[in-house]
């Protein structure tokens, strides 16, 4: 039950840092993508879980979290975000993201793959 609380958790921080992106978009005039990303796939991959395992699943959700990850440093190198957005990925996303697979390792550690 501990490893869904801990899912839930990490899947609620990324829907919050998605708004706020989304948000961002928006409000420059910009048309936010409907792609579901990593968390959107993972509510199809818990549905087959049993048929990959969970370990499959956490690993898979790890991935996504690395490459939200690298694509945050890299928008970090680019001059054309804005003071704020730069501020919200450095302090708020990025940190998140780090977090988010460091509580994906401890999770696959205590599994027996």
């Amino acid at each position: 039950a501990f490893v869904i609380a801990d899912l839930q958790k990490i899947r609620d921080e990324h829907s919050k840092a998605v708004r706020e992106l989304r948000d961002h978009v928006i409000q420059f005039g910009g048309q936010p993508s409907e792609k579901g990303g990593e968390w959107g796939a993972a509510t199809s991959a818990a549905m087959a879980a049993k048929a990959v395992g969970p370990a499959a699943v956490l690993a898979s959700l790890r991935h996504g979290e690395e490459d939200s990850a690298s694509e945050y440093a890299a928008a970090l190198e680019n001059d054309d975000i804005a003071p704020e957005r730069h501020r919200t990925i450095s302090v708020d996303l990025l940190p998140a993201c780090r977090r988010h697979v460091e509580e994906l390792d401890r999770l696959l550690g205590g599994m027996d793959h």
